[in-house]
């Protein structure tokens, strides 16, 4: 029963994609693909929790006895301990050294991430799933990369691929470049390169290093589009 729940849990959040699951031990590990005009993006994996888990994080909301807080401009975002640290090694180190302020005071300051992108960190951290990123791919991957958060690091960047657009995309390919994610900066720079007369036209691409122009013009010569 829980494990059908849980297989339907995965299902929302790639009803326009086709994937696959693998069982693996107590986790179900997912590989989705997602068609993109011409041609089809396999995303990355990540991993959804086992039955057990699923269940316990079901009964679980953050402000259900919650002993930390995010604060981010003037709101305070109350969370668990153990849901932050068990998601991200950053959050791990920074509880389990007493002499952390965030240790003492029970509150984290997060000063360059926004509130509405904390609750989209914490609604995948509680819930494995985000119902709407509402345009917050781009912030929600920086959260996760400065956090060291890869799964919902992936999750976003595969909100992001299957949302790109003319306008949108160099934004993603730097991105990809600045979180050292390989996987977001090919696929970027494979859709830029299959749209590269309107991709020049567009108001960031004087904005772009010459190494990325280099290959964007590479890629495109590659595969005949210009």
């Amino acid at each position: 029963m829980a494990d059908n729940m849980l297989s339907s849990h995965l299902k929302k959040e790639n009803s326009k994609a086709y994937h696959t699951f693998v069982i693996d031990d107590f986790l179900f590990r997912v590989k989705n693909v997602f068609p993109h005009g011409d041609k089809d993006y396999t995303s990355q994996e990540f991993y959804a929790p086992g039955a057990a888990e699923f269940r316990l994080n079901r009964c679980l909301s953050p402000k259900l006895f919650p002993d930390v807080h995010l604060v981010s401009e003037e709101s305070r975002l109350p969370c668990h301990k153990h849901m932050l640290a068990a998601s991200s090694d950053v959050f791990m180190a920074m509880f389990l050294d007493g002499k952390h302020q965030e240790s003492q005071t029970n509150e984290v300051r997060i000063d360059d991430v926004d509130p509405k992108t904390l609750e989209k960190l914490l609604e995948y951290l509680y819930h494995d799933n985000i119902e709407d990123l509402d345009g917050l791919a781009y912030e929600l991957i920086c959260a996760a990369d400065k956090y060291n958060m890869a799964n919902l690091k992936a999750f976003a960047t595969n909100s992001a691929l299957k949302n790109l657009s003319i306008e949108n995309v160099l934004s993603f390919l730097c991105l990809g470049e600045l979180v050292n994610s390989d996987f977001l900066t090919q696929r970027a720079m494979e859709f830029a390169s299959d749209h590269i007369e309107e991709v020049i036209r567009s108001d960031e691409w004087q904005s772009l290093s010459r190494n990325i122009v280099d290959q964007l013009f590479a890629e495109a010569i590659k595969y005949g589009r210009m």
